[in-house]
């Protein structure tokens, strides 16, 4: 329990950082961020608040960034472009505002980003987000993201798992980009719980030979579904929830 010391900024050759679940208040001491060996930080779970300092954009060996779990506010600071090895960003559950930084297109490497429940929204999916050549899992459950799915997520062809469901509140719109029917890697696309998500199911999701489930639950996509969908069932695809095969 208690504050993370502004003294943590002595620990010159650390290089991970895990202090999850351990009830930490206040703020995050910007001295952290002047540890430049870190390749992890981990601050899930405790009840830590105030800003993301601009400053993470200095640890240019930070692989993993996990805040889930907390009470972050403002705005996700553009400076995280700058953090070019991340592989993994998790900060799910917290109350950051704003939009949704366009920066994080810059992080050629990221393999999972996980922004789930956050208790605003951030706006449009930036064009941006097609930059993410590398990876493998988005999260973005929970009415983070608003307005129409930009195409360029057609873009991301290491991608396995797509999630975008229990968007309670309706914010995500428009109808369903043909583009992800590139996504050839793909094994889990969830769209459960967009009720102002709709249009026809494209005919380019029976390209997606890898799929195991699909998730239009709770949605208003049309009836009926492409016989080239129904055709994976006999294949891979083991769900096709909200699916009128």
């Amino acid at each position: 329990t208690g504050r993370i010391p502004s003294e943590i900024g002595q620990m010159t050759e650390l290089g991970v950082l895990s202090l999850r679940g351990n009830g930490l208040t206040g703020v995050v001491p910007s001295q952290l961020f002047s540890l430049t060996r870190l390749t992890e930080i981990d601050l899930n779970f405790n009840n830590l608040s105030g800003l993301l300092p601009t400053e993470i954009g200095v640890l240019q060996s930070l692989d993993i960034l996990d805040m889930n779990g907390n009470s972050f506010s403002g705005p996700i600071p553009t400076e995280i472009g700058l953090a070019r090895s991340l592989e993994v960003i998790k900060i799910a559950n917290n109350e950051f505002s704003g939009s949704f930084p366009s920066e994080i297109g810059l992080l050629i490497h990221l393999q999972k980003l996980e922004i789930n429940y956050n208790s605003n929204s951030l706006g449009p999916l930036p064009t941006e987000i097609g930059l993410l050549t590398a990876i493998e899992n988005l999260q973005l459950q929970g009415d983070v993201v608003t307005g129409a799915l930009p195409s360029e997520l057609g873009l991301l062809t290491r991608i396995q798992i797509l999630d975008m469901s229990y968007a309670y509140n309706g914010l995500l719109t428009g109808t369903l980009p043909t583009e992800l029917g590139l996504l050839t890697d793909l094994s889990s696309l969830n769209f459960f719980y967009n009720y102002n998500l709709g249009g026809p199911i494209p005919s380019e999701f029976g390209w997606l030979t890898s799929l195991t489930l699909l998730d239009l639950t709770y949605t208003s996509v049309a009836s009926p579904t492409p016989t080239e969908i129904c055709s994976l069932l006999e294949d891979k695809l083991t769900e096709c929830n909200g699916c009128s095969c």
